[in-house]
């Protein structure tokens, strides 16, 4: 990755896959998979807002995902109108996503 502030720490993911970098590979794969199923249901969601939010936070945080994770938190404890939220959310997901994405192509 290049000098601009990562959105990823990647010490923390590897504590978290105990240095196995097939692992960490895989794991951001998922998050990946789960950001990107996710995102669609918070913009429509009622009901369930608060879950969704806190389920992505806790895969964020999992792999270092600071920014998501807190942008998720956010959203988890807004109370009222929760556009503004989502939007930020959705903008740190979608740079996340973006930066994971140039860190599996450039790590093959």
């Amino acid at each position: 990755m290049d000098n601009q502030k990562s959105r990823l720490d990647l010490e923390h993911l590897s504590r978290q896959t105990m240095g196995d970098e097939a692992l960490s590979r895989q794991v951001l794969s998922i998050f990946i998979d789960h950001a990107i199923r996710t995102m669609p249901q918070l913009e429509a969601a009622t009901d369930d807002l608060a879950k969704l939010a806190h389920g992505l936070k806790g895969s964020a945080k999992g792999i270092g995902a600071w920014d998501v994770a807190g942008a998720a938190e956010a959203l988890e404890k807004i109370e009222g109108n929760p556009a503004d939220a989502i939007r930020c959310l959705k903008q740190a997901v979608d740079a996340t996503v973006d930066e994971i994405g140039r860190y599996l192509t450039e790590t093959r």
